[in-house]
């Protein structure tokens, strides 16, 4: 099988979810099947979507592919049905909370969505919470959509058994990923424990960031958190291999890999009981309502302060994640496409 690989994401220099699903993805296709790679050559996002539209189709045509995998919801239109195009769709996030996401964002893909589904002869999605969720808006598509589970990084990987006082958040300031939940719960329980909130992560202008969390932080000590910003995944080893424990109190996710790369990385977790995320955690994981500041403080505060039960978590997360792997989601990838060609 030669795969055509839309690149269009890889030409973006921050690593978020999408990113790093198609650099993974890719990764596990090279090694096995002759893979062309189509990339815009501009930065400018806006240039990289009509690039999709009315460039990538006359590459694809000239290059003899069998399939084209698009990895990030979005696909060429216009290409000819004489070549079958696999996409990915992430989540539905911004029909289901249209709130979080820029007016210009939510329209674009409310109006594209339909289109691409259209298009695609085969549909991925990384959950089977956001199947459902799919064929709750789009029920005409359940043939072609299937639930391909994602995988954790190679180099998260556990190598600290000394843990410091930090408790530690993955997550972008939009409002979806519900950090304000989190200052909340730790004013409550700061005072009571020596432990210092880490959030790593940036912003993105496509969603609308959660403006209200400076009025949290202004409550706490400023030496009592730290922002990191974006930092490079080495780095975010070394943070999940230091923290006492991590929170993840997202409101949507369509996968949500940092809860699984930190059980990779022997750290507990404490996570949001939505969306997918019970179904990706499986038991690994303590769950709480993510709206809920008090219960989340007190759990925070129990898991501070139980030593025992932090190893015990971190046995079970180290367990679970070992069944999410690239080179299975790229296994289960591959056989959906090959089933796909095998009926044309």
């Amino acid at each position: 099988m030669k795969i055509g690989f839309d690149g269009r994401v890889l030409s973006h220099a921050t690593i978020t979810g999408v990113e790093r699903y198609a650099t993974e993805i890719l990764g596990q296709f090279k090694g096995k099947f002759e893979v062309v790679i189509f990339k815009p050559k501009s930065k400018n996002r806006y240039f990289q979507h009509l690039w999709e539209q009315f460039i990538l189709p006359i590459r694809v045509l000239f290059s003899n592919v069998d399939i084209l995998f698009c990895p990030a919801m979005a696909l060429p239109l216009f290409l000819p049905k004489k070549i079958p195009i696999a996409v990915v769709l992430h989540d539905l996030s911004f029909m289901n909370y249209p709130e979080m996401y820029s007016w210009r964002f939510r329209n674009f893909y409310k109006f594209l969505i339909p289109f691409i589904i259209a298009r695609a002869d085969l549909v991925i999605t990384p959950t089977e919470n956001e199947k459902i969720n799919i064929l709750k808006y789009y029920p005409s598509i359940d043939k072609k959509l299937v639930a391909i589970h994602e995988g954790v990084g190679n180099k998260f990987k556990f190598k600290n058994f000394e843990r410091t006082n930090f408790i530690l958040a993955v997550g972008s300031t939009n409002i979806h990923k519900n950090l304000k939940s989190l200052l909340e719960a730790f004013y409550l329980i700061y005072e009571k424990i020596p432990h210092k909130l880490v959030i790593v992560g940036g912003g993105r202008s496509i969603i609308s960031s959660d403006y209200l969390l400076q009025v949290v932080m202004d409550k706490i000590p400023a030496d009592r958190i730290i922002f990191t910003g974006y930092v490079s995944d080495d780095d975010l080893v070394d943070w999940y291999n230091k923290a006492d424990f991590f929170v993840f109190p997202s409101l949507f996710e369509g996968f949500g890999l940092p809860p699984l790369e930190a059980m990779s990385c022997g750290c507990p977790v404490l996570c949001s009981n939505r969306s997918c995320l019970p179904e990706v955690c499986g038991s690994a994981a303590k769950f709480f309502d993510p709206e809920n500041v008090e219960v989340l403080s007190n759990l925070m505060l129990e898991i501070a302060s139980n030593p025992q039960e932090k190893i015990l978590m971190r046995d079970k997360g180290l367990v679970h994640s070992s069944n999410f792997s690239w080179t299975m989601a790229a296994d289960r990838t591959v056989f959906s496409m090959y089933e796909l060609l095998s009926k044309k």
